[in-house]
């Protein structure tokens, strides 16, 4: 199992003389990460469901292919839309997924007519790489800061949000792929009690992977699996070279939309 990138910071300042770290010997060392690993421990849910894997099987389109037939890449990020409703004058790279998005609104029915974000990716893979984001992480980065000066105050960054009532989720992330164990889910939702969080930048939480184990869910191809946006995951590497589809929708209520790595919706959504 990998150190704990936090712990190996501590561990090469307690050999370092120019750090005020050194003075401490192991057994304060060892206090100290016992004190973190509890205090992180205190702030993941466990006992409550996180995500949900649909057995029903899905169908991706079929890639699209450039002159010399081979599949060509897409790449739509977090594209606004009102959510079950396809625009037939979308491009062809948007409308063979309608299918999908239908299947989506059975699952999501609290979101049906909201503004919902749509990511479509499409591309070979290599070896030992990850399509999407590598490492540990939550969609949402945390708390941030708000306002300036005395106006300054910290809020929650929702990038979907997301709960469970019984076996229907409202809101949340709805996500799949074509292709097996490229995506690792952990039933786990990270506590956000306070301003102080234990997400780091940009929702990266590989210092949690210890505490949280080993008992993730290795995603299927051609499944749903719906999370929150505080439930830990990654993008897992791949084993030989393969054409991967990866689907998402991201439900209406997030903090904010990044116009410079997003795609606008054709009709002006």
């Amino acid at each position: 199992m990998p150190i704990n990138p936090i712990f190996y910071q501590l561990l090469l300042g307690s050999y370092d003389k120019s750090s005020p770290l050194h003075l401490l010997n192991h057994n304060c060392l060892a206090l100290i990460f016992d004190y973190m690993n509890s205090w992180w421990k205190e702030h993941i849910n466990t006992n409550a469901p996180a995500m949900l894997l649909f057995p029903d099987k899905i169908t991706f389109p079929e890639p699209l292919k450039d002159e010399n037939g081979d599949f060509k890449t897409v790449s739509i990020n977090m594209m606004p839309f009102y959510f079950g409703i396809v625009d037939e004058s979308w491009p062809i790279e948007l409308t063979r997924y309608k299918d999908m998005i239908w299947e989506c609104i059975d699952i999501l029915v609290s979101e049906h007519g909201l503004i919902s974000y749509l990511t479509i990716h499409e591309c070979y893979v290599e070896p030992e790489k990850s399509q999407r984001r590598p490492g540990l992480h939550t969609e949402s980065p945390g708390w941030f800061r708000v306002g300036k000066g005395v106006h300054e105050y910290m809020d929650k960054f929702v990038w979907g949000a997301g709960f469970i009532t019984g076996e229907q989720p409202s809101g949340g992330i709805l996500m799949a792929s074509s292709v097996y164990d490229s995506c690792r889910v952990w039933d786990a939702q990270l506590q956000q009690i306070d301003s102080t969080s234990i997400i780091g930048e940009l929702g990266n939480i590989e210092h949690l992977r210890n505490v949280l184990g080993p008992n993730c869910v290795s995603i299927p191809a051609n499944q749903f699996v719906w999370m929150t946006d505080l439930t830990p995951h990654e993008s897992v590497p791949l084993q030989k070279r393969e054409f991967r589809q990866y689907f998402r929708i991201v439900t209406s209520e997030i903090s904010g939309w990044y116009e410079e790595h997003s795609t606008p919706n054709p009709d002006g959504t």
